[in-house]
């Protein structure tokens, strides 16, 4: 086992290669986005981030407006039902609700492949039944569904 003590971006993406786990980068960020996880219903973006002294694993998932108070109070039992990752509520004005889901792996103290592809099996296979789960409990907004309005009704507006 052969210890990396820094990682970078480039060593990264050798280990990413390695495990045929398909990449690419946007330009607009920094982040490495996850191709496969990018194309489950229900994700947004998922990527991962290269940090001073650790490595960010990211999936923002679309929420129905309708089932945003819900899924806030379902915050602490979806953290807990998943130890290994995190996740918390993201409301803007200029886009539907998003539930990111995050875990980090430390890199200060050194890396291997093999700790890297443990992190990354979690990570997305996490990932994924997080959104199995939420778009069984009905809380995702899947491409192709027709956008809630106010009282369930397309394009009603409160203002």
């Amino acid at each position: 086992m052969s210890f990396v003590s820094l990682i970078d971006g480039d060593v990264l993406h050798r280990w990413l290669e390695r495990a045929g786990i398909k990449v690419y980068l946007c330009g607009q960020c920094q982040g490495i986005h996850l191709s496969e996880l990018q194309g489950v219903p229900g994700v947004v973006e998922s990527r991962l981030f290269v940090e001073e002294d650790s490595i960010l694993f990211t999936t923002e998932l679309e929420i129905k407006p309708s089932a945003l108070i819900p899924l806030v109070s379902d915050v602490v039992r979806i953290n807990a039902m998943y130890p290994h990752i995190k996740v918390f509520p993201d409301v803007t004005d200029d886009q539907y609700p998003r539930l990111i889901a995050c875990a980090s792996l430390l890199t200060g103290a050194g890396l291997t492949y093999e700790q890297f592809g443990v992190f990354m099996g979690t990570c997305q296979d996490l990932a994924r039944k997080l959104v199995q789960d939420l778009t069984e409990i009905g809380y995702l907004m899947i491409e192709g569904e027709a956008p809630e309005g106010v009282a369930g009704i397309p394009d009603a507006r409160l203002h």
